[in-house]
């Protein structure tokens, strides 16, 4: 397996096709390609790309292969300005193993490079945060779900000691509902492909849970 890098470069650049009356359609060409020096290379296998914004539903979705060191994807998006790009990347047995987004204005003429910044995630481990003498515990760390699938998040919210603390309520809420929601009680719900994250909270305490909602992988025999 080759190793990949933590940085996802956005171009993006107008294609002069007009297609409506409001205006052009760009061509937002998506490469993830290897960077000398990079300190935690991800062993990557697919990455699949969502982007969403304003007049953008449901948000435009791509999953594409690694080929060699890179992979690259040629979505089209509209002219707009904060289209947040949201990316997850997987290894060879369909884990989630890095994440990350950035917000990029799509004009219709001038090109424009956008890093995102590709951050390592736990996987099928639990999420571990910590600040003063409270823990806040998320299991999976990550998630992968098709469409009308639902995983429930299990949160545990201890002291110093380990102990649970009594009356502690953890809250729930999605980046984008649209492509994943979750309910009060921590349950996810994938609803169409992309990429997303539900942020976990209590006690001032907070996780965040990349969330992919695309097809199954299918295999090989």
């Amino acid at each position: 397996m080759l190793r990949r890098a933590l940085f996802l470069l956005l171009l993006a650049s107008a294609c002069g096709e007009p297609i409506t009356q409001a205006g052009l359609v760009p061509s937002l060409a998506l490469v993830l390609q290897a960077e000398n020096g990079s300190p935690v290379p991800l062993d990557g296998e697919r990455v699949d790309v969502s982007i969403s914004g304003a007049g953008i539903s449901p948000p435009i979705f791509g999953s594409f292969r690694f080929t060699g060191d890179s992979a690259r994807a040629d979505l089209r998006v509209p002219v707009g300005r904060d289209r947040l790009v949201a990316v997850a990347v997987f290894d060879s047995s369909n884990i989630l193993i890095g994440s990350g987004e950035a917000l990029v204005d799509v004009g219709s003429g001038a090109s424009v490079n956008v890093p995102v910044a590709i951050l390592p995630v736990s996987g099928e481990q639990p999420i571990i945060v910590r600040a003063g003498n409270v823990t806040l515990t998320v299991d999976p760390g990550s998630m992968t779900l098709a469409p009308g699938d639902s995983l429930a998040l299990s949160v545990s919210i201890t002291d110093g000691q380990g102990l649970p603390i009594a009356g502690a309520i953890p809250s729930f809420a999605s980046s984008n509902p649209g492509i994943a929601s979750v309910s009060a009680a921590g349950m996810v719900k994938g609803r169409v492909q992309g990429v997303t994250a539900v942020t976990v909270t209590a006690l001032g305490v907070a996780a965040r849970v990349p969330v992919s909602v695309s097809q199954p992988v299918l295999r090989s025999p």
